[in-house]
């Protein structure tokens, strides 16, 4: 399973396929991380866990998606989880300010 992690132990390919470097990637992650809990914890009424853990799992799948333009299956392959939770991603609309 592709993780930040383990795409940020490679910082070429980690630009190649988000369009950003991996000290961008962390700013815009730090700015979004506060939004994304906020939203989460908004949202916190059970159910399931989502398949990409935690804002920097969600941000490259999102980058990645509309740096490269693939499909949702083709970014639900390689982070191990179902194209429609991909979509997810790629489709949430993220809270300003």
């Amino acid at each position: 399973m592709l993780t930040y992690e383990k795409l940020s132990r490679r910082p070429g390919t980690f630009r190649r396929l988000t369009g950003v470097s991996v000290g961008v990637f962390s700013e815009m992650a730090g700015k979004t991380d506060p939004l994304w809990e906020k939203r989460r914890n908004n949202y916190d009424r059970g159910g399931r866990n989502h398949s990409l853990p935690g804002v920097e799992n969600h941000l490259p799948a999102m980058l990645i998606y509309h740096s490269c333009h693939v499909t949702y299956e083709f970014i639900g392959f390689f982070f191990n989880c179902d194209e429609s939770a991909v979509m997810r991603t790629v489709l949430k609309r993220w809270p300003s300010g």
